[in-house]
């Protein structure tokens, strides 16, 4: 590249820098279409497209929000049945699939964290469906869970998405008899920690303390309606 073509093109950068992701992908497909160089780009709509044949547009997509643990727990729900039945993964928002990370215990447990995964029929119902979660990154900034399916099987989609947050929030809830830590270093961070094994041994107060304590876990019977 020559010196002209350097000097032209970094102001050109730095004007389409401070734009929004579909205005600099609009223009990076404008020039190469100029240049003649015009490449692929994987893309939801198209993973989309590959898997029903059809472009999101003409599906119904059924969508749970997800606070910062149900983004965790909905992943490793999701996680067990890509396992499970290994189905074609693809981009979630135009960016590579991506899996996050978590460490529970001495386990550290990977779920998908930005992705989609496209399920034939009879795998997770009888009609073929795609799962997508995002993470607050995404392209609506707040991390969510949905499942996409032709407009006649909505319902099946529903279903599907009940299944998945049903185990998110039973089995796969890791966070089930932990204690959180949390901490503001790089935004709001809950980490899990294991609850310290205390007893009333171990917790030195007065007796009058402990009474009061267990006083409402008494049978009303036992309280004085008068008391002095």
């Amino acid at each position: 590249m020559s010196g002209k073509e350097e000097e032209c093109r970094s102001p050109l950068a730095a004007a389409v820098a401070g734009e929004s992701r579909d205005v600099q992908r609009a223009l990076e497909v404008l020039g190469q279409i100029l240049t003649g160089s015009v490449t692929t780009r994987a893309t939801f709509d198209g993973f989309l497209h590959s898997s029903f044949g059809l472009h999101g547009s003409d599906l119904v997509c059924e969508s749970r929000w997800l606070n910062a643990i149900g983004h965790v727990t909905a992943g490793l729900a999701l996680a067990a049945l890509i396992d499970k039945f290994d189905p074609p993964v693809g981009t979630a928002d135009d960016e590579p699939p991506t899996w996050g990370s978590v460490v529970i215990g001495d386990e550290r447990l990977a779920p998908p964290s930005m992705l989609a995964a496209h399920f034939e029929a009879g795998q997770l119902a009888p009609v073929p469906v795609v799962v997508r979660i995002c993470d607050s990154s995404g392209f609506s900034e707040t991390s969510r869970i949905q499942v996409y399916t032709a407009p006649d099987d909505r319902s099946q989609a529903s279903r599907v998405l009940d299944a998945i947050m049903d185990d998110a929030d039973g089995a796969k809830s890791i966070f089930r008899g932990r204690a959180l830590a949390a901490s503001s270093a790089n935004g709001l961070t809950l980490e899990p920690i294991e609850l310290p094994a205390v007893t009333r041994a171990s917790v030195i107060v007065p007796d009058e303390v402990w009474a009061e304590i267990d006083w409402p876990g008494r049978p009303v019977s036992a309280k004085p309606l008068f008391p002095r």
